[in-house]
Parts: structure tokens; sequence; C-alpha cells
């Protein structure tokens, strides 16, 4: 299964762009909200607001000092306007600053506590780059408690826990912790309690809370109409090598469920939707794949497992490859898997070396240790060139678009540019050319969608798919 890593800079400043130009201040609606109607009860002020809107598009084009500025300004006429704290954190945190961009979002929670969803995350995020875990895990609490009817808090604090290798303290933790009845009962919090569980190794106690889980999103689908929920499951229960046979008809139900959906799939439909089933159904692969590793079905794995590499490279993904190469006797690929696996980690100055990272590091030196070389020298590059299809020659001249791509069962089937009016001659003879097959696993029929390149220069073209 896919574990999402820290954001880059640049997506930062996107996504708070995003949150501060396109959503409201948090729904009313809640608990939460009633207590920010007698604690939030600043109007907004227009003028500050246009000064805020201007920061955010300085802090887009990196001109923090310029970003600064403006939102000093808006200070001057309302220092407690909404937002104006969180933008003088964001300009801290991209200069290095986060002691000062934690107390700013902290000073943002004391005028405005409905905002509780927003800011906490960032202030883990901090705490988490600093490898200041315990304050990670201490405002992760805080967010639990400020925002009682929000399930994700807890959740995401099972899965630090999780990750820093502490299992144990995560189950103690949720069992000592003041939740709520919507907090406790969520299904995603009760699959990672289920998972800490299962790794404290506590294996009744963990298999009893995932099938729980199982059976009632079952028998309410509406609680998991992605199957994400079942998938998780359905991994946890594989990975602790417990309930192998329901674990594999979960995993297929899953499989087949996803993929007869994208039997009907057109490029006309929402394409980000389309997009986001297809990573889904890597996973489901993934999934599938990991159970039937356990069941020791080794072949039938590797297909699935494979195609979900090829399709979207992790270190998740680029790990279990190498598992299953090394129990098919083959170890020279599975040194390459891990290699190019550990090349998908970003590592970030400042931050802990991730448990994933290190991991793999154990593994390749344990290899070649062992004498096993992979030929592998530039595993950034090599992994550049699973992205990366040579199409040929091309008399069309140099051309260069942006494309969603349907693809099935290994075949092109149609291709769209993303802007009508930037396109490559014979566009769809020219990415045919490319080769899917290993992008899908043996008898499964499927449609997924990529996003892609086409480059042509010098009458000679290649196809580069998106992440």
């Amino acid at each position: 299964m896919i574990k999402h890593g820290p954001l880059s800079s640049s997506i930062w400043v996107v996504l708070s762009l995003c949150l501060s130009l396109c959503f409201a201040l948090p729904s009313t609606g809640d608990a939460q909200a009633a207590k920010a109607d007698l604690t939030d009860p600043t109007p907004d002020n227009a003028e500050a607001i246009k000064l805020m809107h201007a920061a955010e598009i300085l802090m887009w084009k990196k001109d923090l000092d310029g970003a600064q500025r403006q939102l000093d300004d808006a200070a001057k006429i309302q220092p407690n306007q909404a937002y104006l704290w969180s933008g003088r954190a964001r300009i801290d945190s991209l200069r290095g600053n986060n002691a000062e961009a934690i107390t700013d979002y902290g000073k943002e929670l004391e005028y405005h506590p409905s905002e509780s969803r927003m800011v906490y995350p960032e202030i883990i995020q901090i705490y988490n780059s600093m490898g200041q875990h315990k304050e990670a895990l201490a405002a992760q609490l805080r967010w639990a408690e400020a925002d009682s009817d929000n399930p994700e808090p807890i959740r995401q604090l099972i899965d630090t826990l999780i990750d820093d290798g502490d299992a144990t303290t995560a189950v103690k933790e949720v069992a000592a912790a003041h939740l709520t009845e919507v907090q406790r009962k969520d299904p995603n919090v009760q699959v990672e309690l289920g998972r800490a569980m299962l790794i404290a190794g506590d294996k009744t106690a963990g298999t009893a809370v995932l099938t729980a889980v199982l059976t009632s999103v079952q028998k309410n689908p509406d609680d998991d109409p992605c199957s994400c929920i079942s998938n998780d499951v359905a991994y946890y229960l594989a990975d602790a090598d417990v309930e192998l046979p329901l674990a594999d008809k979960t995993a297929r139900q899953d499989v087949e469920q996803t993929s007869r959906e994208t039997r009907s799939w057109t490029l006309e439909d929402n394409s980000m939707l389309l997009r986001n089933r297809s990573l889904d159904l890597f996973n489901y692969w993934d999934t599938l794949g990991w159970v039937l590793f356990r069941e020791d079905n080794l072949d039938e794995a590797f297909g699935y497992i494979n195609a979900a590499w090829l399709n979207n490279p992790s270190s998740d993904f680029g790990t279990h490859l190498g598992e299953v190469l090394t129990a098919m006797g083959d170890r020279t690929r599975a040194l390459g898997a891990y290699q190019l696996a550990l090349a998908t980690i970003p590592v970030v100055d400042g931050q802990s070396v991730r448990a994933s990272r290190l991991d793999l590091l154990a593994r390749i030196d344990a290899l070649k240790k062992d004498g096993v070389s992979s030929g592998v020298d530039d595993a950034a590059l090599q992994l550049k060139s699973l992205r990366r299809f040579d199409l040929g020659t091309h008399l069309g001249g140099d051309q260069s678009a942006n494309y969603r791509i349907l693809l099935k069962n290994g075949n092109v089937v149609k291709v769209d540019p993303v802007n009508p009016k930037n396109t490559v001659d014979a566009d769809l003879e020219l990415i045919a050319r490319a080769k899917f097959t290993l992008y899908f696993p043996p008898k499964e029929d499927v449609q997924i969608v990529h996003y892609g390149t086409l480059n042509c220069h010098e009458n000679r073209c290649e196809l580069i798919l998106g992440p």
C-alpha cells in the first residue's frame, strides 16, 4: 500500500494558495464551529482580505519579502483577520523558520479556534519535519480534542506512531484518549487501530477489529464507496499473515468491482475521477498481489504487483516486488527493484529519515554483501526510464503536447489532448506504438487512465507518462 510522503515546498505553496483563496471559513454546523460562533466574532475586512490574496500570489511567485509586506499591511488594518496568521506561518515555514511558523499558527488558533481542522495538520507537519515526534503527537491529541467530531486526527495519530515503529503506544494512546463516539467508531480509525494491534503482536484482537469493520462496510457499502476500507483490511490481514482466505476473497472482490466499473469508461467522463480510480486500482492490484505472495502463489503475485509498480512506482510497491522476486529466486532483479524503490522516496533536508528508506537501505546492503549485483548505476535515471517510451520516427516536425490516455488490456484505446488547441499530428497512431502489456495483470479485463506528454523532436517521438 502506498504511503504518502511530506509535501514538497512548491506543492505546499500551491496547496496553501488553494486553501486560502478557494475555501471559506469552516462550516458552523458542528459542535466545534458552534463554539467558534462565540470565539470568532471578528467580521472579515475586505481590504485586509485583498492584501492577503495579493500576498498569496506573491508567495506563488516565490516573492516572500513582497508577500510579507502585504500581510504586514493587512495586519495594520485588522490584526485578527481570519487566515492572516496562517499566511505569516507559511512564509516563515518557506523561509525555514519553523519555530516562528508554529507560533504564528498558534496565534491563528487563538483568534479563530474554528480553523483547527486546517491549522493543526500544518503544525503537525512542521513538527514531524523537524523530527519532533513527541510534539507532533501532542498536537494531534490537541487537534482531536478541539475538533471532536472529526476522526481524522486520531487516524493520523495511530498512523504516525506505527510509522515510527511504536504500534504498542498507538494502541495505548487510543485507549487512553478521551474520544467522542464519532471518533471511536469511525471505520478508518478502527482499521488503523486493528492494524496497530496486529503489529504490536495482539493478532487475536487486531483480527477481530478488522473483520468487524469489514463486515460493517459490506453490510453498508455507502460507508466505503471506493472499496478503500475493505482493501486496507485485506492488506493488513495479509501483511500479518492471518485470515488469508478472507483477505484473498476481499481483495479479489475489490479488484473485480473496480475493474467492472472501468469497462464503461470514456475520456468524456470526469478525467480527474478516472485517474484517481486508476490509482485506487493500482493499490488494489498490489494488495491482491501481496495476499497471493502470502499464499505462495508467486507467479500470479508477480503479475499484479509488477503491474501496480509500473503504473505507479512507489516505495511500497517496489519493496513488495523485490520480496516476490527474492522468493522466486531472482535476487538480481530483486536488488534492482529495491534500488528503484529507494529512488522514489524524497530526501528533504532537515527531515527525519523515513522508516521505509531505512528498511530499503538494509535490504540493499544485505544483498550487496552477499555479492548480488543488479546493474543499476543510476536508480533515479532508471526510474524515469520506466515512464518513457521511444515511439520511433515521425516526420511531422518538432511538436509537444499533453494528453489523457485511455488504455485497455495493454492497448491504447483513445487519446485526448489536455489543451485542444495544442496537439501533435497523428497523436493516436504515435502513442499507440507504446507497449503497455506489462502494465496490466494477466487475464484482467480492465481500463486505466494515464496522463502523458508526447514529444517529437528531430523526427523522433517519445511518450513520457506523468505521475
